[in-house]
């Protein structure tokens, strides 16, 4: 029996396509001048079911997102063309958090075609390199708003969540989106580029150290009022930074 399931894993994992397959088949489909290779297949961090996500640099005058499943893997698909590529690693998302940007500056190029996917990846290192724009005192005092709106939103919901079972579920769910909030608003104001929060806990680069604590604290807490109290201390650095940048009148 052991010797029988050995050996169907072994065609089926046979019949799994490969990497350059799925290129090949990708950029045919979407008629690519350029693939570009991220996420978990680019860093060697794959599980058995990893996705594999790919950029496609086109001709065509739109930007698409699609999922397909070629051989039983599934394949992230976005396409779009050179110049829309360039301009959204250029763009300011606001939150710091930008996928293409990031994709294209730790990326891997699996069909160069006309030179597009070198060049995109090449600006998006400069880019990174620079860091995010520092945001200006109106939009800190924003942030500043944003922030503590979020800490009393998120103490209010620990509150409640005694009400019952359905309460306190929502109380999870409302503070994980708070933490977010918060995570980019502590990375905007320290000039940090943001990423998906699983992403940046394997990030290692030091400036990060301090933000990565404090979110491994949040994720770590057994208990409501543990997460409120880690969310408090990231808004509390993020405004006592805010206060550093435009002085201690930038409520007014």
């Amino acid at each position: 029996m052991k010797d029988a399931a050995e050996r169907g894993a072994g065609i089926m994992s046979a019949m799994r396509p490969s990497l350059d397959d799925i290129a090949r088949r990708v950029s045919e489909s979407q008629r690519a001048v350029g693939l570009l290779l991220y996420g978990s297949y680019a860093t060697g961090e794959t599980a058995p079911d990893s996705d594999v996500d790919l950029i496609c640099v086109t001709k065509s005058q739109r930007a698409r997102h699609t999922t397909v499943n070629v051989g039983g893997i599934v394949v992230d698909i976005y396409a779009s063309t050179r110049p829309l590529l360039e301009q959204a690693i250029r763009s300011d998302k606001g939150t710091n958090d930008n996928f293409v940007l990031e994709a294209f500056a730790h990326g891997r190029a699996l069909i160069t075609g006309d030179g597009s996917t070198q060049a995109l990846m090449s600006l998006a290192r400069e880019v990174w390199e620079a860091g995010p724009s520092q945001p200006g005192p109106d939009e800190q005092r924003s942030i500043a708003s944003a922030v503590q709106k979020a800490v009393v939103a998120a103490r209010k919901f620990a509150a409640g969540a005694g009400k019952s079972p359905e309460w306190r579920g929502m109380a999870n769910v409302e503070l994980s989106h708070l933490f977010v909030h918060t995570v980019h608003a502590y990375c905007r104001v320290h000039r940090l580029w943001a990423s998906t929060i699983w992403g940046m806990l394997r990030w290692t680069t030091p400036q990060y150290f301090d933000l990565i604590a404090m979110c491994r604290r949040y994720l770590r807490a057994e208990t409501l009022e543990g997460r409120v109290s880690a969310l408090a201390d990231i808004a509390d650095v993020t405004l006592g930074r805010i206060s550093l940048d435009i002085g201690s009148n930038f409520f007014r």
